[in-house]
């Protein structure tokens, strides 16, 4: 177990925070530290401020640093900390909470604070799109839309997430458009249409969006075949919950290395880790081992 204090940095534009209020959301933070036997410094810092806040606590070695928000504030926070071997603590006040989930912090903000209190350090891999990091997932096609409709559903089911995601789910399936690809993989190139890609770093179990390992050193690439709205609907479910490899129309690869080409398009919508860029192709990945140290509960993935 970690010993010392926190510096948590919380995104006081975060949704729990909006919902809550800081005043209750930092006597959460503190209480649960508290009662961890553990001492909390905590800053909240709007959106443009987030990274500023961050580098001040990775550079106060007296204290790790902890960062509390959604998908942005914790892909800041790995582009600041990766290669610096500074642990880094999370705390999800996000939907999805995929990387929490696989270091074993998750569930309620106490939950996840008894965890993290409770957490060492552990290197992990990184992938990298276009030379920026991300550390669970990175798709387009139905994945891009997903991310669009999932932020449009927030807003009209503020106090409903899962009929939100399914919401937004039903309404990315049946938006989908085929489109033409060139892939290489490792070297070997492939053409391919599809309707959808996924990358994700290092491979996620079927079933459970869990990864049995989080330095394996290698990339999947996932491609959703096109087919009619059944079909759509279908492939659109089974990557949901996981189970691609279920699905013949969904196909799998295993790289180190990926170059996504689209053809006909000089410009396309990735999302990444949650949030949506508009990218100039072609889509280069890697996986950069043992990039960022994490602080992990015992029983995460190696």
């Amino acid at each position: 177990m970690t010993t010392g204090p926190f510096t948590v940095i919380v995104n006081r534009r975060a949704g729990t925070v909006l919902a809550k209020g800081r005043s209750r959301i930092r006597a959460e933070i503190a209480d649960a530290f508290a009662a961890n036997g553990r001492s909390a410094r905590i800053v909240f810092a709007a959106p443009h401020a987030i990274r500023d806040a961050i580098r001040e606590a990775a550079e106060d070695e007296s204290a790790l640093p902890v960062v509390a928000g959604g998908d942005g504030t914790v892909s800041a926070a790995i582009d600041i900390l990766a290669g610096t071997g500074r642990p880094l603590g999370i705390l999800s006040l996000g939907t999805l909470n995929l990387f929490g989930r696989d270091l074993g912090i998750d569930g309620t903000l106490k939950q996840q604070i008894d965890a993290l209190a409770a957490a060492e350090p552990m290197d992990v891999d990184l992938g990298r799109l276009n030379g920026s990091y991300f550390h669970s997932v990175s798709g387009t096609g139905f994945f891009a839309i997903m991310a669009r409709e999932r932020q449009r559903a927030r807003t009209r089911f503020p106090r409903a997430k899962l009929l939100g995601f399914a919401f937004a789910a039903v309404r990315s399936t049946a938006r989908l458009r085929r489109f033409d690809l060139t892939l290489d993989i490792d070297g070997e190139e492939i053409k391919r249409e599809a309707m959808a890609v996924l990358v994700t770093n290092n491979r996620f179990a079927g079933g459970t969006w869990r990864r049995e390992r989080l330095d394996g050193g290698v990339l999947q690439i996932h491609l959703m075949h096109p087919g009619a709205l059944g079909a759509r609907l279908r492939i659109g479910w089974d990557v949901i919950r996981g189970r691609w490899e279920q699905n013949p129309a969904i196909e799998t690869f295993d790289a180190e290395k990926i170059t996504i080409s689209l053809r006909k398009r000089k410009r396309v919508t990735v999302a990444t880790d949650g949030e949506l860029d508009r990218l100039r192709g072609p889509l280069r990945y890697e996986i950069t081992p043992r990039a960022l140290r994490v602080l992990a509960r015992h029983g995460a993935p190696d």
